[in-house]
Protein backbone atom coordinates (compact mmCIF):
# COMPACT_ATOMS: atom_id res chain seq x y z
CA UNK A 1 0.00 0.00 0.00
CA UNK A 2 2.81 2.35 0.67
CA UNK A 3 4.13 1.61 -2.74
CA UNK A 4 0.79 2.45 -4.29
CA UNK A 5 0.60 5.68 -2.35
CA UNK A 6 4.17 6.54 -3.30
CA UNK A 7 3.51 5.83 -6.99
CA UNK A 8 0.36 7.84 -6.91
CA UNK A 9 2.12 10.73 -5.14
CA UNK A 10 4.86 10.71 -7.71
CA UNK A 11 2.31 10.62 -10.42
CA UNK A 12 0.43 13.56 -8.95
CA UNK A 13 3.62 15.31 -7.89
CA UNK A 14 2.99 15.27 -4.14
CA UNK A 15 5.33 14.13 -1.40
CA UNK A 16 3.88 12.54 1.67
CA UNK A 17 6.82 13.25 3.96
CA UNK A 18 7.43 16.52 5.81
CA UNK A 19 10.83 18.17 5.78
CA UNK A 20 13.66 18.15 3.28
CA UNK A 21 12.90 15.62 0.64
CA UNK A 22 14.53 14.43 -2.50
CA UNK A 23 12.91 17.22 -4.50
CA UNK A 24 14.05 20.83 -4.00
CA UNK A 25 10.52 22.24 -4.43
CA UNK A 26 8.78 19.88 -2.16
CA UNK A 27 5.11 20.52 -1.65
CA UNK A 28 4.54 22.08 -5.10
CA UNK A 29 2.89 20.18 -7.90
CA UNK A 30 5.17 19.13 -10.73
CA UNK A 31 3.54 21.42 -13.30
CA UNK A 32 4.25 24.43 -11.05
CA UNK A 33 7.87 23.55 -10.51
CA UNK A 34 10.10 25.21 -13.10
CA UNK A 35 13.78 24.76 -13.44
CA UNK A 36 16.41 27.39 -14.16
CA UNK A 37 16.73 26.27 -17.76
CA UNK A 38 12.98 26.19 -18.35
CA UNK A 39 11.67 28.79 -20.96
CA UNK A 40 8.65 29.58 -18.76
CA UNK A 41 11.04 30.73 -16.06
CA UNK A 42 12.71 33.13 -18.50
CA UNK A 43 9.35 34.43 -19.69
CA UNK A 44 8.14 35.08 -16.15
CA UNK A 45 11.43 36.73 -15.25
CA UNK A 46 11.22 38.99 -18.35
CA UNK A 47 7.63 39.98 -17.53
CA UNK A 48 8.59 40.76 -13.91
CA UNK A 49 11.60 42.87 -14.95
CA UNK A 50 9.60 44.71 -17.66
CA UNK A 51 6.76 45.41 -15.24
CA UNK A 52 9.08 46.73 -12.55
CA UNK A 53 10.95 48.88 -15.12
CA UNK A 54 7.67 50.31 -16.43
CA UNK A 55 6.49 51.02 -12.90
CA UNK A 56 9.82 52.67 -12.00
CA UNK A 57 9.74 54.86 -15.13
CA UNK A 58 6.12 55.76 -14.46
CA UNK A 59 6.99 56.81 -10.89
CA UNK A 60 10.01 58.76 -12.17
CA UNK A 61 7.81 60.62 -14.65
CA UNK A 62 4.98 61.09 -12.16
CA UNK A 63 7.16 62.75 -9.51
CA UNK A 64 7.60 66.07 -11.42
CA UNK A 65 3.92 65.97 -12.37
CA UNK A 66 2.93 65.46 -8.75
CA UNK A 67 5.23 68.31 -7.69
CA UNK A 68 3.59 70.55 -10.30
CA UNK A 69 0.17 69.49 -9.02
CA UNK A 70 1.33 70.32 -5.49
CA UNK A 71 2.41 73.82 -6.60
CA UNK A 72 -0.92 74.28 -8.41
CA UNK A 73 -2.82 73.16 -5.31
CA UNK A 74 -0.83 75.61 -3.17
CA UNK A 75 -1.54 78.41 -5.65
CA UNK A 76 -5.22 77.52 -5.64
CA UNK A 77 -5.21 77.57 -1.83
CA UNK A 78 -3.64 81.05 -1.84
CA UNK A 79 -6.17 82.20 -4.43
CA UNK A 80 -9.04 80.82 -2.38
CA UNK A 81 -7.71 82.56 0.75
CA UNK A 82 -7.40 85.86 -1.13
CA UNK A 83 -10.90 85.43 -2.53
CA UNK A 84 -12.30 84.75 0.94
CA UNK A 85 -10.64 87.94 2.20
CA UNK A 86 -11.61 90.17 -0.72
CA UNK A 87 -14.95 88.73 -1.78
CA UNK A 88 -17.13 90.22 1.00
CA UNK A 89 -15.83 93.75 0.46
CA UNK A 90 -16.06 93.36 -3.31
CA UNK A 91 -19.63 92.11 -3.10
CA UNK A 92 -20.52 95.00 -0.79
CA UNK A 93 -19.04 97.44 -3.30
CA UNK A 94 -20.95 95.78 -6.15
CA UNK A 95 -24.17 95.91 -4.13
CA UNK A 96 -23.59 99.60 -3.33
CA UNK A 97 -22.84 100.34 -6.99
CA UNK A 98 -26.05 98.59 -8.00
CA UNK A 99 -28.07 100.70 -5.56
CA UNK A 100 -26.39 103.88 -6.82
CA UNK A 101 -27.11 102.91 -10.41
CA UNK A 102 -30.78 102.29 -9.63
CA UNK A 103 -30.99 105.67 -7.83
CA UNK A 104 -29.33 107.35 -10.79
CA UNK A 105 -31.77 105.67 -13.16
CA UNK A 106 -34.72 106.97 -11.13
CA UNK A 107 -33.24 110.48 -11.07
CA UNK A 108 -32.66 110.39 -14.82
CA UNK A 109 -36.23 109.24 -15.34
CA UNK A 110 -37.52 112.14 -13.25
CA UNK A 111 -35.23 114.57 -15.08
CA UNK A 112 -36.36 113.34 -18.48
CA UNK A 113 -39.99 113.75 -17.39
CA UNK A 114 -39.26 117.34 -16.29
CA UNK A 115 -37.47 118.04 -19.58
CA UNK A 116 -40.42 116.65 -21.53
CA UNK A 117 -42.80 118.87 -19.54
CA UNK A 118 -40.55 121.89 -20.21
CA UNK A 119 -40.46 121.14 -23.93
CA UNK A 120 -44.26 120.82 -24.02
CA UNK A 121 -44.66 124.15 -22.21
CA UNK A 122 -42.13 125.80 -24.54
CA UNK A 123 -44.06 124.49 -27.53
CA UNK A 124 -47.28 125.95 -26.11
CA UNK A 125 -45.56 129.31 -25.51
CA UNK A 126 -44.14 129.30 -29.05
CA UNK A 127 -47.59 128.52 -30.43
CA UNK A 128 -49.12 131.33 -28.36
CA UNK A 129 -46.43 133.76 -29.59
CA UNK A 130 -47.05 132.70 -33.18
CA UNK A 131 -50.78 133.20 -32.73
CA UNK A 132 -50.18 136.63 -31.15
CA UNK A 133 -47.85 137.68 -33.97
CA UNK A 134 -50.43 136.56 -36.52
CA UNK A 135 -53.09 138.62 -34.77
CA UNK A 136 -50.78 141.65 -34.61
CA UNK A 137 -49.98 141.27 -38.32
CA UNK A 138 -53.69 141.10 -39.16
CA UNK A 139 -54.37 144.14 -36.97
CA UNK A 140 -51.50 146.08 -38.58
CA UNK A 141 -52.81 145.21 -42.03
CA UNK A 142 -56.28 146.37 -41.08
CA UNK A 143 -54.92 149.63 -39.65
CA UNK A 144 -52.74 150.26 -42.70
CA UNK A 145 -55.62 149.51 -45.04
CA UNK A 146 -57.96 151.81 -43.14
CA UNK A 147 -55.36 154.60 -43.14
CA UNK A 148 -54.83 154.23 -46.86
CA UNK A 149 -58.57 154.31 -47.45
CA UNK A 150 -58.91 157.43 -45.28
CA UNK A 151 -56.20 159.22 -47.17
CA UNK A 152 -57.73 158.24 -50.47
CA UNK A 153 -61.09 159.56 -49.33
CA UNK A 154 -59.67 162.90 -48.25
CA UNK A 155 -60.54 165.57 -50.67
CA UNK A 156 -57.70 167.53 -52.02
CA UNK A 157 -57.97 171.20 -51.45
CA UNK A 158 -57.81 172.98 -54.79
CA UNK A 159 -54.86 175.27 -55.09
CA UNK A 160 -55.29 178.73 -56.32
CA UNK A 161 -54.50 179.31 -59.90
CA UNK A 162 -52.36 182.22 -58.90
CA UNK A 163 -49.55 179.99 -57.81
CA UNK A 164 -46.93 179.30 -60.34
CA UNK A 165 -46.63 176.08 -62.19
CA UNK A 166 -43.44 175.31 -60.30
CA UNK A 167 -45.20 175.32 -56.97
CA UNK A 168 -47.96 173.10 -58.30
CA UNK A 169 -45.35 170.74 -59.63
CA UNK A 170 -43.78 170.55 -56.18
CA UNK A 171 -47.09 169.76 -54.62
CA UNK A 172 -47.71 166.98 -57.07
CA UNK A 173 -44.28 165.51 -56.35
CA UNK A 174 -44.96 165.70 -52.62
CA UNK A 175 -48.32 164.03 -53.09
CA UNK A 176 -46.71 161.33 -55.22
CA UNK A 177 -44.09 160.83 -52.52
CA UNK A 178 -46.83 160.40 -49.94
CA UNK A 179 -48.63 157.98 -52.19
CA UNK A 180 -45.43 155.97 -52.62
CA UNK A 181 -44.86 155.88 -48.85
CA UNK A 182 -48.40 154.67 -48.23
CA UNK A 183 -48.06 152.07 -50.98
CA UNK A 184 -45.00 150.69 -49.22
CA UNK A 185 -47.07 149.95 -46.15
CA UNK A 186 -49.37 147.65 -48.09
CA UNK A 187 -48.52 143.96 -47.83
Amino acid sequence: MEEETGAREEEEGYVASVGAGAYPAAGLPAHLRAGVGDPVFFLLAFVAVATSAAFTSMVAVAIPTMLAMRRAANSFTLLADAALEELPSTMAAVRLSGMEISDLTLELSDLSQEIADGVNKSAKVAQAVETGLGQMRDLAMQQATSMIEERANLQTIPNSAKKSNGSSTRQRQQEKGKDHSTNRMEP
